[in-house]
């Protein structure tokens, strides 16, 4: 992967010098890749690419980000909406696995729960330096483990859990 994007920064008309970055394995601390990771940069489409291209490289082929919704099991009226990053968290999704989740919190005789959302599975979101304020929900939604894609608000979290509990109440669970 470092490879590609070094001759990404060598090659393209479009990147090359303007180009800044930093890529860190997650579990071990260790830099993939670095560029002018000095330099500070606003936010661009030709970053997003450069990030996808360092995702899609270093991911395994089988690789699902995955949503779920945990029981607790020494409280089992407690629930928990965790995610690792899907974008593709919408209405549509929600209403099926709360379908599914509501079923199974029927057929223990539970009808009331308490829903919680997990977001840790990213470190709390901040703004990039440079940033507008205006940016963020206005352009940027900050990045989150849990978020309801296309949402536009404070909290994609919550607004996810929120979706979760407004499709659970018509099925029985409140």
């Amino acid at each position: 992967m470092a490879a590609t994007l070094n001759k990404a920064t060598t090659t393209s008309p479009y990147l090359g010098k303007y180009l800044s970055g930093l890529v860190i394995d997650l579990e071990s601390g260790q830099t993939i890749w670095s560029h002018q990771a000095s330099v500070r940069r606003l936010p661009a489409s030709s970053q997003k690419v450069v990030t996808a291209l360092a995702v899609l490289n270093s991911a395994d082929t089988n690789s699902r980000l995955v949503t779920r919704v945990f029981q607790n099991n020494q409280a089992p009226n407690e629930l928990v909406l965790s995610s690792e990053g899907d974008p593709s968290l919408g209405a549509t999704r929600l209403k099926a696995g709360a379908a599914v989740v509501a079923a199974r919190l029927l057929e223990q005789g539970l009808t009331t729960v308490q829903l919680s959302v997990d977001s840790s599975y990213f470190p709390e979101p901040t703004p990039a330096y440079g940033w507008k304020s205006s940016y963020l929900r206005s352009e940027v939604q900050l990045v989150r483990g849990v978020a309801l894609a296309g949402y536009r608000g404070s909290d994609a979290s919550m607004a996810a859990g929120r979706v979760l509990a407004g499709y659970l109440k018509p099925l029985g669970v409140t």
